[in-house]
């Protein structure tokens, strides 16, 4: 999955997309999402959602029975709490397309939906279809405003509920939901506001001695700043730049957050990371200094606070004592 948003960001970029919109038309609303007004008389009834990421937020607004098909992105099972995952469980999995997880634009049309759910990497030509091949069709959708707007922060994943609240009409419970992780990142910041930002470094991959990483730009690297830390390699406009093994050693990060992906486990990571000899001296190595997040915790999700107070917890461990 990696590829597909690497290749995507690419293309969202060069359009320019902005956020995510939501204004009144007669007695319904429109929606805009990818740069397109999505015009909704009612809420939809057939819905395809492209990730457990999204699958959750629409089980957390209770619309898991709207729910027709899925795909399951770069996650399995273990990216979900036992409760939301036992609601979806039995829906039906959209097969692979271009790319694991994620189905092709033949397959989603097959089940007729009229509505499809994802992010900004899901509406692209290498990956499940392009806007119009869905308007084409008739069918509304949604991209995850973290996915598209420039220099997302958590705030954009409250729009999101928000606007899905909206879409389906359940704006009470899509308010209640972003009041409860809106207290839960007000905790974290108030316990770390006062400490000195830990230098550190967010660690997608290690391959060929070759390091990828966040550059400053990207959502995770926005959630570390509120969880008291500073991305060592902020001035990197890349989302996913690839570093030296020299510039990391230059930067000497006091800790590393290491993404658990379920097909690209940390523990892997890690290791890969200590088998380059010469970063044996560099701080987060040499203490093992790891902060090992899930990576729909990294994501625009329902459980980016979560990944917040876990960072948080790391890096300040005094003041959540």
């Amino acid at each position: 999955m990696k590829k597909v948003i690497v290749m995507a960001l690419a293309v969202i970029m060069v359009v320019g997309l902005a956020a995510c919109s939501v204004s009144k038309k007669g007695n319904g609303i429109i929606v805009k999402s990818m740069g397109t007004e999505f015009h909704y008389e009612k809420s939809p009834e057939r819905v395809v959602v492209l990730g457990y990421d999204s699958a959750e937020i629409m089980v957390k607004l209770g619309l898991e029975d709207k729910i027709i098909s899925l795909a399951t992105s770069e996650y399995d099972k273990s990216s979900l709490d036992a409760k939301t995952y036992k609601k979806i469980k039995d829906i039906k999995v959209l097969p692979d397309g271009n790319w694991p997880g994620v189905p092709n634009l033949e397959t989603i049309l097959a089940e007729e939906p009229d509505f499809v759910y994802g992010t900004g990497y899901s509406f692209s030509e290498k990956s499940c279809g392009k806007v119009d091949d869905f308007t084409n069709e008739g069918i509304n959708l949604y991209a995850t405003e973290g996915t598209v707007a420039e220099n997302a922060d958590i705030d954009a994943v409250y729009h999101d509920i928000e606007n899905i609240g909206k879409i389906f009409g359940v704006e009470d419970k899509a308010s209640k939901l972003v009041a409860e992780m809106k207290d839960k990142v007000k905790n974290v910041e108030a316990k770390v506001k006062d400490q000195e930002p830990v230098k550190a470094i967010i660690l997608e991959g290690v391959s060929d001695r070759k390091i990828m990483l966040d550059g400053g730009v990207t959502f995770g690297s926005k959630m570390l700043e509120r969880a008291g830390g500073e991305n060592v390699f902020k001035e990197l406009k890349d989302f996913f730049p690839t570093v030296s093994i020299e510039e990391l050693i230059t930067k000497n990060p006091s800790h590393i957050v290491v993404i658990d992906f379920p097909a690209a486990p940390a523990k892997d990571t890690i290791k890969s990371l200590e088998a380059i000899e010469e970063l044996k001296d560099v701080n987060a190595v040499k203490n093992k200094s790891y902060i090992i997040v899930p990576s729909i915790q990294l994501f625009p999700s329902a459980q980016s606070v979560d990944g917040i107070e876990r960072m948080a917890m790391s890096l300040h461990p005094d003041v959540f004592k």
